[in-house]
């Protein structure tokens, strides 16, 4: 009995693995194939939305540069990637952003703090 449960055992091991490396090798049709990036500056106050293309590293500028605070320090983007944060050291605000499906930006104000 004891080998019977050892070759099932067995056969279910290499069945798992058959079956993984067939979806991992599966063609996906929603393969990413870009992705975002963000750079704001201080000079001007602005933040540019930037699309890159994977397979060749391309970088390219997509929409128009959105106002940030004065001089933003950092950047924070949620874990879903729809909203972007900017931290002003120059005003001691964060400006908030919708993240659109095409990486631009969407203002959605701006929270100061006087301390």
């Amino acid at each position: 009995m004891r080998m019977k449960s050892r070759w099932v055992l067995s056969a279910l091991a290499i069945t798992s693995i058959a079956v993984w490396n067939a979806c991992a090798k599966a063609s996906n049709p929603s393969q990413i194939t870009t992705a975002s990036m963000w750079v704001a500056t201080v000079g001007d106050q602005m933040v540019r939305s930037y699309s890159i293309t994977l397979s060749n590293g391309a970088v390219a500028q997509v929409g128009n540069a959105v106002s940030t605070g004065v001089q933003p320090q950092a950047m924070a983007i949620t874990p879903d990637g729809k909203a972007l944060f900017i931290a002003n050291t120059g005003d001691n605000s964060i400006s908030a952003y919708t993240v659109n499906s095409n990486g631009t930006l969407r203002a959605q104000g701006v929270t100061s703090s006087n301390g």
